[in-house]
């Protein structure tokens, strides 16, 4: 037996635990609960609070001091200063990112028809096409070329 694989113990029955009975969530022995999977209940647990909206604003309540209106802002305003029920930043509702108006495009640009482009690489990509053949029909004429020369002055003799 190899003596360098580590083994995992029940902390309660003290039963050897093979790797497939960690994937469970408890000890196939004694039924105790084991120790990595309370850990990540727990964990789960404290993310859930921190992620809980308990005002329904859409935004968790760990973060709602980061979008609070500031400091002098008008009685009601919304997130940043903006008047309530505006969009992010100010913007009126359904506009685009940081009040512009609303795009379809990538990374924030009207959408733009490629067709054009697709065509100039289509087109460049037959012209080299039609450049090498050229090149390569030319480069065998000219090695029979000098084959037959060669061969020629080789027999005229």
């Amino acid at each position: 037996m190899n003596t360098n694989v580590p083994v995992t113990t029940c902390s309660h029955c003290g039963s050897n635990l093979s790797a497939a009975d960690l994937m469970g969530t408890s000890c196939r022995y004694c039924g105790t609960a084991l120790p990595h999977q309370v850990r990540a209940a727990q964990q789960v647990a404290v993310v859930n609070q921190m992620l809980a909206d308990r005002n329904g604003d859409g935004i968790p309540d760990a973060f709602q001091h980061l979008v609070q209106p500031y400091p002098g802002a008008p009685p009601g305003a919304g997130p940043y200063g903006a008047p309530p029920g505006a969009g992010p930043y100010g913007a009126p509702p359904g506009a685009g990112p940081y009040g512009a108006p609303p795009v379809a495009g990538p990374y924030g640009a009207p959408p733009v028809v490629m067709a054009h482009a697709v065509q100039a690489q289509q087109q460049a990509f037959r012209s080299a096409a039609r450049t090498v053949t050229i090149i390569a029909i030319f480069s065998v004429v000219a090695v029979m070329f000098a084959g037959g020369m060669v061969a020629f002055l080789a027999f005229a003799r």
